[in-house]
């Protein structure tokens, strides 16, 4: 399956990594991040012990940001690389994790692409959020003797029943993490379905919540007033409706 994952590579880099380029050019989009995309930057490392967290967007840094601050505390010397997909995502993560060695935009999944950043950023740990699953890292990685970490996993009920119509390819790549940090139990039962052992598997919630602030008593009054809110009045707050 990843042969036939890298000829189809191959051939769509042919054609896409010019038209990637020449629109990013024209357009405007992803021009700050592209040559990062193609696996060209440099990173300065300080130390031996490096860390890469993969995120793909803004809810994914978020998610990672409580985690790579107490991972700072804990281990001082460390070095950390965030990469992210998106250009949002990108933006945050230079915005509020002004603490970590290096933010980039992740690599296209081409496996000379994937080789040489593996190579940039010699990682003893990859760490990916949710499930950006990509092929080539994953195995390059493994390969490389590289600990990996799927960190707030989660699977959609939509992209579950995909998974498990390709599940000897979906294990094959589930099963190169040595750790699966899921945000609930039903993440955890779906890696199991799909063929992944319970030893490797945490289910630890999510994140999201611990960079939450609570508010003081006086704070929420002002709040209430300028809102033309009663204290009796209870608020619900809904994000990602979509």
């Amino acid at each position: 399956m990843y042969l036939l994952y890298n000829i189809f590579w191959f051939f769509f880099s042919i054609l896409f990594i010019p038209l990637f380029v020449l629109y990013s050019l024209i357009t405007g989009k992803k021009r700050n991040g592209l040559w990062e995309h193609l696996g060209i930057f440099r990173v300065y490392i300080s130390s031996k012990k490096v860390v890469w967290l993969h995120a793909l967007s803004v809810g994914e840094v978020a998610a990672a940001t409580p985690v790579l601050k107490e991972l700072k505390k804990i281990l001082p010397d460390t070095s950390i690389v965030v990469s992210t997909t998106t250009e949002a995502g990108n933006m945050m993560a230079k915005k509020n994790l002004s603490f970590v060695d290096a933010v980039i935009c992740s690599p296209l999944d081409f496996l000379p692409i994937v080789r040489s950043t593996l190579k940039k950023i010699k990682p003893s740990i990859l760490i990916i959020t949710e499930t950006d699953l990509w092929p080539n890292l994953l195995r390059c990685a493994s390969k490389m003797g590289v600990r990996l970490i799927l960190f707030h996993g989660r699977i959609s009920e939509r992209s579950f029943k995909k998974y498990l119509k390709i599940s000897f390819f979906t294990r094959s790549m589930l099963d190169h993490f040595n750790l699966l940090c899921m945000q609930s139990q039903m993440g955890a039962d779906q890696v199991i379905r799909l063929g992944i052992r319970k030893d490797k598997i945490r289910v630890l919630g999510d994140t999201k919540f611990d960079v939450l602030e609570e508010i003081d008593k006086d704070s929420m009054s002002c709040l209430r007033q300028d809102l033309l809110l009663s204290s009796e009045q209870k608020v619900m707050i809904a994000g990602s409706t979509h």
